[in-house]
C-alpha cells in the first residue's frame, strides 16, 4: 500500500475559533483524512491540531487588534493599517515556529497550505526553495490588498468567487507583479451538509415570538448588524436572536435591548451543534454586510431550509437564488418589509437545494484535483 502524501496547513486560530478560516481548514482535515496525512498547526494543541504556543508579545497583539476604539473614517483607516502590519508580523513569527517545529520533527511534507498571512507566505517560498515542497493560498478575507500574497509566488492561489478573482487580476497587472508559475483560480467555499443530515432537530427557542430572525455574524462593523436591528424594530411582531463576538458587542447589545426590549436575545458564541439547532430554530437568517469574500452561515441556514434576507450583490444573488432576497439593507422600511415576506413565503425545500449546490463535496472535489496535479505520484 503507498504511502499517504503529507500536507501541512498553517492556520494558527484553530481550537480558538470554529468558524470562518478554522472551521473551514478543519473540515478540510476531516473530508481528506483518508487520502492524505495532513497535519494542522495552530496556537493550540487540539484533537485536530498541533500547537505552537502564542509568546506573551504574540497574546498581547493577537487579542487587541484595534489601537484606536473610537470609530470613524480615519480611525478606521488607521486601524486598518494596523492590522495588516500586525497581520504580516505575527503570521511571520508564527510562521518561524512551525517551521522550526517541522525541522526538529524530521517529517517531509509535500504541500504546505497556508492560511495565516503574508509573513508565513514569506516563509513558505524560502521553504519551497530548500526542499521544492509547493505550497498553496487560499483568500479567505476577501481584502483588498489580498493580491499582495503574490507577490510570495505561491504554486496556486485561490479565491473564493468570480468577483474576488477579477480584482485580483486586475490588480496584480496595475501593480505589475509577476505571476507566472502562479494558478490562479476559483474554489468556492462550500458547507458541509453532514452535521446537518444527522442532527436530531431540537427546538431551543422556546417561548420567543415569530418570526425569529436569526444573526450569527461576528459584532463588528463590517456586518452592519446595526441595520438589522432597527429593521427588525420596525416589523410590528417577532424577535431578533444574535450570537457571536466582536468589538461592537456591547453597543449592539445596547441598542439591541434599547430598540427591541424583550424582543432582542443574545445567546452569546455557541458551539458548532447548538448552532445548528439554533438555525432550525428560527424563521429567517438575515446578513446585512455590505461586503462578503463567501459567506457560509448563509449556506448554513439554508442547509437547515431557512430562507435568508441579506445585502444585494452578485455573489449572494448566486449564493441565495430563489431561497430569499437580496436586497439594499440600508433602506430600513424595505429591509424590515422583505424579513417579514421571508417569513409568510412558503420556501418550500428550496432553501436546501440551492444550499446543496454549494456542498462541501464538490468544494472538496475540486481541491484534490489541484492537490494531485501539484504532487507528483
Amino acid at each position: 500500500m503507498p504511502t499517504k502524501k503529507r500536507i501541512a496547513i498553517l492556520c494558527p486560530g484553530v481550537g480558538i475559533v470554529e468558524r470562518g478560516v478554522e472551521g473551514y481548514v478543519t473540515r478540510f482535515k476531516e473530508y481528506l483524512k483518508n487520502e492524505y496525512d495532513i497535519d494542522i498547526f495552530s496556537y493550540k494543541t487540539t484533537k485536530d491540531s498541533i500547537g505552537v504556543p502564542l509568546s506573551k508579545f504574540e497574546k498581547f497583539f493577537y487579542f487587541h487588534f484595534n489601537p484606536i476604539k473610537k470609530e470613524n473614517r480615519i480611525t478606521h483607516l488607521i486601524n486598518g493599517g494596523y492590522n495588516i502590519i500586525n497581520g504580516i508580523i505575527l503570521s511571520y513569527l508564527f510562521g518561524i515556529k512551525v517551521f522550526r517545529k517541522i525541522k526538529k520533527s524530521g517529517k517531509k511534507y509535500d504541500l504546505i497550505y497556508d492560511s495565516s498571512g503574508l509573513g508565513s507566505q514569506l516563509l513558505c517560498n524560502v521553504y519551497r526553495k530548500r526542499t521544492c515542497t509547493p505550497f498553496i493560498i487560499t483568500d479567505h478575507s476577501g481584502d483588498k490588498v489580498a493580491f499582495l500574497s503574490l507577490l510570495t509566488k505561491p504554486n496556486a492561489f485561490i479565491a473564493l468567487k468570480k468577483e474576488s478573482l477579477k480584482r485580483i487580476k486586475r490588480q496584480t497587472k496595475n501593480f505589475k507583479i509577476n505571476t507566472k508559475g502562479v494558478k490562479i483560480l476559483v474554489i468556492p467555499n462550500g458547507v458541509d451538509s453532514r452535521p446537518f443530515e444527522k442532527h436530531k432537530k431540537k427546538n431551543i427557542l422556546k417561548k420567543v415570538s415569530h418570526p425569529i430572525i436569526l444573526s450569527t455574524s461576528a459584532l463588528d462593523n463590517s456586518k452592519r448588524l446595526h441595520l438589522l436591528i432597527v429593521a427588525v424594530a420596525k416589523m410590528k411582531k417577532g424577535t431578533l436572536v444574535m450570537t457571536g463576538k466582536g468589538s461592537l458587542k456591547e453597543k449592539l447589545l445596547s441598542l439591541g435591548r434599547e430598540v427591541l426590549g424583550d424582543r432582542f436575545r443574545y445567546l452569546g458564541v455557541l458551539s458548532y451543534n447548538k448552532l445548528i439547532n439554533l438555525y432550525y430554530s428560527c424563521d429567517v437568517f438575515s446578513l446585512p454586510s455590505e461586503n462578503e469574500n463567501f459567506s457560509t452561515s448563509i449556506l448554513e441556514a439554508m442547509m437547515a431550509n431557512k430562507s435568508v434576507v441579506t445585502q444585494k450583490d452578485s455573489e449572494r444573488k448566486r449564493i441565495v437564488g430563489k431561497a430569499g432576497y437580496c436586497i439594499e439593507c440600508t433602506d430600513i422600511k424595505k429591509y424590515a418589509h422583505y424579513l417579514m415576506k421571508a417569513y409568510e413565503t412558503n420556501f418550500g425545500d428550496e432553501p436546501k437545494k440551492q444550499a446543496l449546490k454549494y456542498d462541501w463535496e464538490k468544494t472538496i472535489g475540486a481541491y484534490k484535483k489541484l492537490i494531485n496535479n501539484l504532487i507528483l505520484f
